[in-house]
């Protein structure tokens, strides 16, 4: 009997050690498998940072750092108008909303400047649609360009508005004012 039990014993022994090494296989499996998958998902995050600072490398490159420029002195001359309209002490306060929207556009109109606000108008949509569509890093992409884009966005409205009624477009540059703006609403719909 002893031989029957130490038999047993050994048979049961190696069913323990095959069962054993068949968890640790796929312990082993599973684990692989989520290391694989940090890997990749550490890797796509890598990518989206990548592109998103491909943007900000475009972004100051020449064509659009000679938009801002252009934009820039375009306003540096304008300013003492545009301060004297938005302080206009003798104005009733309804009236200065419509007398900006007017002089923004003559402004754009007198200065040439329809072909840069386009540009950097573009430009920024671009940017909102690679992080909408989770190719860049919308984190990356708001820190690098929100105040401008804020800026920009605040001071030229009634050129969008504009374009917008121009091409009969109400979507037009919607996805920036979302964005960057972080309001749902419709800047031109608001009455501003």
């Amino acid at each position: 009997m002893s031989q029957l039990t130490a038999m047993n014993i050994l048979e049961k022994s190696k069913a323990v050690r095959d069962a054993l090494n068949s968890w640790l296989t796929v312990i082993a499996v599973i684990s692989a498998g989520i290391f694989g998958l940090v890997e990749y998902v550490d890797h796509k995050a890598g990518v989206r940072v990548e592109r998103s600072l491909g943007y900000v490398e475009r972004y100051n490159g020449n064509v659009y750092l000679d938009s801002r420029a252009r934009l820039d002195e375009v306003l540096e001359e304008e300013r003492e108008a545009l301060t004297a309209l938005l302080t206009g002490e003798a104005l009733p306060s309804e009236t200065i909303p419509r007398m900006y929207d007017d002089y923004v556009i003559t402004m754009v109109d007198k200065h040439g400047i329809r072909p840069v606000l386009n540009r950097l108008f573009g430009f920024h949509e671009e940017v909102v649609l690679c992080a909408n569509a989770g190719l860049c890093d919308a984190s990356v992409l708001q820190q690098f360009f929100s105040i401008e884009a804020q800026e920009l966005f605040k001071g030229f409205y009634p050129y969008v508005c504009e374009q917008r009624n121009k091409w009969h477009n109400p979507a037009l540059f919607v996805r920036m004012e979302h964005f960057y703006l972080g309001s749902k609403r419709d800047v031109c719909a608001a009455g501003q």
